[in-house]
Order: structure tokens, then C-alpha cells, then sequence
């Protein structure tokens, strides 16, 4: 938000003649058990009334560089021009004024007096008396430290994301020729189904398929976190098709059986990341069901315009601390030891967080999980 001086100048005598005129700043805080509490306070405390600067305290001298005589002691109450955020602050002031809303909060940049830039925090509080907004109260927090650490965050993010995509991609090509190799030595060459050396040709295949699983959890993991995409109806019946084949090979080591409502409901999302939702329901419902795992696939439509997807299987019960742990990264059931990295149910969550959807748990009255997510009924 930028303005000229003279521009600048004019709006700000106007909301300080205006709106925040009092006779004297004894009649604010005429107290001097006041003052001495508002100098121990933490943050910086300014109090705009009389057309200037009435109070500012030590902590908003030393945020701001400038000594209290400089801060109010200036011509017509001018703060420093070279103090940008007072535009963005007093634009907010005007504002809340002049629409009678009394208290707000913005983060703005600043600059001191020795040209250092630092972010602050800025709470305000405006009293009004009837229609006549005659003080304001502003309480500022230096968050630079805090806003830096949010923009390493936020790079490291980026910089894993792009990692993530590039690790994952390139492992793709590689094992696409892996699995073509394989598939044609179990059909046509020597380690044909039936020879001794076959089992470890489908210990390749597995292991092929297992480290696919994860290349696709990696670029999920990655696009969840900063890509943007655009909802659609869902044909959800294809969805699980696929999701199922993807697995047959776990349902088959297993003996998992599955069975699943026809005619699924089609709801509103993003469909590559609904399949990752179902596979992943889907094989933590096998790991950890029954002997064998039997799953119930389904929907049910909600009167309040979702719809509300489960997986249902024969496992043991979940207890209360076990279902509120699950959906964070690296938990996993320790009914079972199984493989796994723990990061499925994590997925899922972020997903739902994106789509506007939630996830849901509970464990099923005649024993078992249901696992489910809830979408926007298409």
C-alpha cells in the first residue's frame, strides 16, 4: 500500500483530527500506577489521541529505534516518513473506524530509524464514545525471528517437494525395465512358473511392485503439499477398480477377501488422490485384518450433502488413544508386524485437508475398523 507524502499527510491529519481526539493524555492514563505497568509490559504500546502520539513506551522506542521525544514530540504528530508501516497501520485504524469495528490485527514490515528492517505484529483496540472514535490503543510484537523461520519452513518444504519428484521419477524409468524383464522371463524364458528358479523371479516382481507403491506415495507426498488442483466429479466404481489392481498381488499373499457396494455414490475431489485415500484404507485394512482379512467396501450418502466413504474389516478393535494417534506421520497399528513406513494414514489426512473433506475411524460394534473420508457430494 503506498502513498505520496502530501497525499499521506492530508488522510493522516484527517482520521487524527476526525477520529482520535482527547484534551490531554493525563485524562487517558491519569494514573501513575498505569504508566508503570504499561513500561513493564513485553511489547511495544503506542496511544494515538489529540492529533499525535500520546504514549509510546520503552519497548516500542527500542523496536523502532527512536527515542520517545522523537516519537512525541513531532510536529502535528507525524511519526518518521521513513516508518512505512504507519500507512498500512493507520490505513487499518481508518477503516475499523469508520466502519465502527472495534479491534483488529495486521503484520506489517517497518523500518528503524538505522535502516534495519524488522516485521511486526500489530494489535489495536479503538474506543468510541457514540459515533466519535476518539483513541486508539496499539500494541506491537517484533515477529521477525518468527517470520524467517516460517520462510526457511516453507523453502525446506519446497526444496524436499522437488527432491521427492526428482528421486521419484527417476527411480520410474528404471523399474519399468525391471518389470517388463521380469514379466517376460515368467512367460517365455527359462524361470517360467513351475521351475525352481521362479520364486525368485517373483520376489523381483514384488519387490517391483512395493518400491512402485512407494515412488507413487512419494510424488503424492509432494504434489499434497503445494500443488494446486481443481475438484471434479468422481466416477469413484473406476477409482476402486484401479485401486484394487494395484493390489491384487497383496490380496492375493494375503487371501484377502474383498467385496464392494456397486454404484458408488460419485462425490467431488481430485481422483489421483482418491485413489492413493482407497489404496491405502485398503492395504492397511489387509495388513492388519483378520485371518484372512475380510473387507467390506462402500458408501453412504448424508443427508447434509456429503457422502461418506468406508472401509470395513474384520481386524481387532482400535482403541480411543490408538484411533487419535493414527493420521500422524510415522504411526502405525502394532497389532502386527508388518512393513510399512507409516505414512499412508498421514497422506490420507493431508488429503482430505486439501479437498475440504475429513477422515473418520471407528471401530465397528461386531468387531473390526471402518476407515473412512468424507467428500462433498458431487
Amino acid at each position: 500500500m503506498t502513498r505520496t507524502p502530501d497525499l499521506y499527510r492530508h488522510a493522516h491529519r484527517r482520521i487524527i483530527q476526525r477520529r482520535f481526539q482527547i484534551p490531554t493524555w493525563g485524562t487517558v492514563f491519569p494514573q501513575e500506577s498505569w504508566r508503570t505497568f504499561l513500561e513493564a509490559m513485553w511489547d511495544g504500546l503506542m496511544v494515538i489521541a489529540d492529533n499525535q502520539l500520546a504514549y509510546v513506551n520503552d519497548q516500542l522506542c527500542e523496536m523502532l529505534g527512536y527515542s520517545r521525544a522523537e516519537l512525541t514530540g513531532m510536529p502535528g504528530g507525524m511519526l518518521p516518513e521513513e516508518w512505512p508501516g504507519l500507512r498500512v497501520l493507520f490505513d487499518a485504524l481508518r477503516a475499523d473506524s469508520d466502519r465502527e469495528i472495534p479491534s483488529g490485527d495486521l503484520e506489517f514490515e517497518i523500518v528503524r530509524k538505522d535502516g534495519v528492517r524488522r516485521w511486526v505484529f500489530a494489535r489495536y483496540a479503538i474506543h468510541c464514545e457514540d459515533d466519535d472514535c476518539r483513541l486508539a490503543f496499539v500494541v506491537m510484537t517484533d515477529v521477525t525471528e518468527r517470520r524467517e523461520a516460517m520462510e526457511e519452513r516453507e523453502q525446506l518444504i519446497r526444496d524436499l517437494s522437488t527432491f521427492a519428484q526428482t528421486v521419484a521419477h527417476g527411480l520410474k524409468s528404471p523399474l519399468t525395465l525391471v518389470r517388463a524383464s521380469a514379466e517376460v522371463l515368467a512367460a517365455e524364458g527359462p524361470v517360467a512358473p513351475g521351475s525352481e528358479f521362479y520364486p525368485y523371479l517373483d520376489t523381483i516382481l514384488r519387490g517391483e511392485q512395493v518400491m512402485r507403491n512407494m515412488i507413487q506415495e512419494l510424488l503424492l507426498l509432494a504434489g499434497v503439499s503445494n500443488r494446486q488442483v481443481e475438484v471434479q466429479p468422481l466416477m469413484m466404481d473406476a477409482i476402486v477398480h484401479s485401486a484394487l489392481e494395484r493390489l491384487a498381488i497383496m490380496m492375493r499373499d494375503y487371501g484377502a477377501i474383498v467385496s464392494v457396494t456397486s454404484n458408488l455414490p460419485i462425490a467431488l475431489g481430485y481422483s489421483p488422490w482418491i485413489e492413493e485415500v482407497w489404496v491405502n484404507y485398503i492395504s492397511n485394512a489387509i495388513k492388519y485384518g483378520g485371518t484372512p482379512p475380510r473387507l467390506h467396501l462402500g458408501a453412504t450418502v448424508e443427508t447434509s450433502g456429503w457422502v461418506h466413504f468406508w472401509v470395513r474389516d474384520n481386524g481387532i478393535g482400535l482403541a480411543e488413544e490408538e484411533r487419535c494417534q493414527l493420521f500422524r506421520p510415522f504411526k502405525r497399528l502394532t497389532q502386527k508386524a508388518v512393513s510399512g513406513e507409516g505414512l499412508g494414514l498421514s497422506i490420507v489426512a493431508q488429503i482430505m485437508e486439501r479437498l475440504g473433506g475429513r477422515v473418520t475411524l471407528r471401530a465397528l460394534p461386531e468387531g473390526g475398523n471402518e476407515f473412512g473420508f468424507v467428500l462433498p457430494n458431487a
